[in-house]
């Protein structure tokens, strides 16, 4: 099994780029109902549980049809 990544201080720096352009993303286009916090709350959360499951995935040999997958439904 694998440690989870629960902190934005377990990333690494190009995952910290992804996740900082993931939140501008978000802020920019945003309803008025949701605040810049909410946006980067949600934001990070949905990444670390992406990263999560990455390495899941990469623990049980299937990286790379995970990430098949991904780009056939055009998350990637």
């Amino acid at each position: 099994m694998f440690d989870r990544v629960s902190y934005v201080e377990e990333l690494t720096v190009e995952q910290r780029n992804k996740l900082n352009w993931r939140i501008a993303e978000g802020i920019k286009n945003k309803d008025v109902f949701t605040s810049d916090a909410d946006v980067r709350y949600f934001e990070t959360e949905d990444f670390l549980e992406e990263v999560n499951l990455e390495r899941d995935f990469e623990a049980r040999g299937q990286l790379i049809e995970y990430r098949q997958y991904k780009n056939s439904i055009g998350e990637m």
